[in-house]
């Protein structure tokens, strides 16, 4: 009989293919979480035509100082290189996450 074992993940929606690896998305969360605030950034990962995959973080601008420790968190929790790191405004980060409609942030884009 198979055991369960927490914490539960749904293999469609809490993992994503970059890379070559596979990328547990509550832990790429979660580790982003101890270093910045909900509603504060933004990871758009986008395949090229040669499928290579850019990895790309947005943040609020008063989080630029972090921006080191940002890259080294998602480095050694999901073995991920940010490509780049750029700064926005509170209403740029404001539109990037709500501008597409809804009321749940898009926190990760993946194109």
């Amino acid at each position: 009989m198979p055991r369960l074992f927490q914490p539960f993940r749904r293999l469609e929606a809490d993992f994503i293919k970059v890379k070559g690896a596979r990328v547990d998305l509550a832990e790429l969360r979660a580790a982003i979480e101890t270093l910045l605030p909900r509603d504060t950034y933004q990871i758009v990962i986008r395949a090229g035509e040669t499928g290579r995959h850019t990895v790309n973080a947005f943040v609020q601008e008063q989080f630029a100082p972090a921006e080191d420790k940002l890259r080294a968190i998602v480095l050694g929790t999901v073995e991920l290189r940010l490509d780049d790191v750029q700064f926005c405004t509170d209403a740029e980060m404001q539109q990037r996450l709500y501008g597409g409609g809804g009321w749940k942030p898009r926190w990760l884009i993946n194109e």
